[in-house]
C-alpha cells in the first residue's frame, strides 16, 4: 500500500492535501482500470483510443519541449502510430497489438503495483511538482 500512498503524493504534489487526493483517486483508477484492461483486453476501439491518445501526448510533448532532448515523447508517438497502422492492417501478427485488443490474461495482475510506480516516474519527468504545479488561469484564455 506503501506504493500507492508515495506514488498519490508525488502526483498531487507534496505541498497539497486536495492534490494528494487527487493523486490518489488517479492512481487508484487507473491502477483497476488498466490491469482490468489489460487482462481483458481493450478492444478494437479501446486499442484504437489508446494508440491515438499516445500520439497526442508525444506530439504534444515534444511541441512543448523543442530546446531539450526528446527521446520519449518521439519514442511514444511513434508506439502510438506503430499501433494505429498494425490495427489498421487488419491482421495483426504482432503479439503486443494482438494483446491489447483480446487481453493478456490473468498473468498480469502481479504487475498491478507497477503502474503506479510508472505514473510516478512520468510525473516526475514531466511536472516534479505534481498536479498543484499547473497553472490553470493560463488554459482558460
Amino acid at each position: 500500500m506503501i506504493v500507492e500512498i508515495f506514488a498519490s503524493s508525488i502526483l498531487g504534489g507534496l505541498t497539497s492535501i486536495f492534490g494528494a487526493l487527487l493523486g490518489g483517486l488517479v492512481i487508484g483508477g487507473s491502477e483497476d482500470l488498466v490491469t482490468i484492461g489489460i487482462a481483458q483486453g481493450f478492444g478494437f476501439v479501446g486499442t484504437g483510443l489508446v494508440a491515438l491518445l499516445f500520439v497526442i501526448v508525444g506530439v504534444f510533448l515534444i511541441r512543448k519541449n523543442r530546446k531539450r532532448k526528446r527521446i520519449f515523447p518521439f519514442a511514444l508517438a511513434i508506439l502510438g502510430i506503430y499501433i494505429l497502422v498494425e490495427m489498421a492492417s487488419g491482421f495483426s501478427s504482432d503479439l503486443f497489438v494482438l494483446g491489447l485488443v483480446e487481453g493478456f490474461g490473468a498473468n498480469v495482475t502481479p504487475f498491478q503495483k507497477a503502474i503506479p510506480l510508472v505514473i510516478m516516474v512520468v510525473t516526475l519527468l514531466i511536472l516534479p511538482k505534481g498536479l498543484v504545479s499547473i497553472n490553470l488561469k493560463r488554459w482558460r484564455k
